[in-house]
């Protein structure tokens, strides 16, 4: 099993490294799970390099793509994943100081995706065509995706026409960007209430952005951006240490200042 395992993440690998040769945008980066038990709140790094985690996202991909091949291949309405290119060519990941700078660079040139029902080139997965299938706990229209595939496989008709699926795409897409905002909005704010507990200590953060004259860091232990007012700006991919200053959740409300490096 360990082999079979060991043999599978190879394979994903080298897809990966195809998908990049093509253009792909590897955005990949850690992600912060918080937990909240009596009022405590807890907060878990899962590293974006895990093994498991970079076999299951490719696989999760790869399924995608063999579903909209096959929905494009007979002719089945289906909902398609697209997204435009980015205005400007993003430099290579490895032209940047560090991942986390890359990653802040990327995510701000990338033009949002578009659900519909004409297929059309996934930039960033550099992909052909591409639909989301994999998630239909999660997303409706993945679920409407499998019982199109499955209807198709037994019948050999489609069980829904295009226009049905547009319709489902128009709120689909309305619903799932709500959704993520809650979500983003819910992980902030426990975000700011673990760091209220730790006014006046330093943590550990990376710089990872410049604006308006402002150095923006990265903290290492809850992945939130704050921006500190330093001259000359910290050098991008520079590791500082700030210390926690005020902190109101319900306000959104989370500054810091830069320990003196003297």
């Amino acid at each position: 099993c360990a082999s079979a395992l060991t043999n599978l993440l190879r394979l994903a690998q080298a897809r990966k490294a195809q998908r990049i040769a093509r253009g792909a945008i590897p955005i990949e980066s850690d992600e912060v799970k918080v937990r909240v038990h009596d009022g405590v709140v807890s907060v878990v790094l899962v590293a974006s390099d895990s093994p498991s985690r970079a076999l299951v996202g490719e696989c999760m991909i790869l399924a995608n793509e063999m579903a909209a091949r096959y929905c494009h291949r007979h002719a089945i309405p289906a909902l398609y994943s697209a997204q435009p290119p980015p205005d400007e060519p993003i430099p290579a990941a490895t032209t940047f100081p560090s991942q986390r700078v890359y990653v802040q660079v990327a995510r701000r040139a990338m033009k949002p995706s578009q659900l519909g029902v004409t297929p059309a080139p996934h930039s960033a997965l550099a992909l052909d065509v591409y639909t989301q299938a994999t998630s239909p706990l999660r997303r409706y229209h993945d679920l409407r995706i499998q019982h199109q595939i499955k209807h198709h496989l037994a019948h050999g008709t489609a069980l829904f026409d295009a226009d049905h699926l547009q319709m489902i795409a128009a709120s689909a897409q309305q619903s799932t960007a709500d959704a993520k905002r809650c979500e983003r909005e819910s992980v902030r704010y426990w975000l700011l209430r673990f760091l209220e507990s730790r006014k006046g200590q330093p943590v550990s953060g990376q710089v990872v952005r410049h604006f308006n004259g402002r150095s923006f860091i990265e903290l290492d232990d809850t992945l939130l951006v704050v921006p500190v007012n330093v001259t000359p700006p910290l050098p991008l991919g520079e590791t500082v240490q700030v210390v926690i200053g005020h902190v109101d959740a319900r306000r959104d409300i989370l500054t810091v200042r830069l320990v003196d490096r003297s």
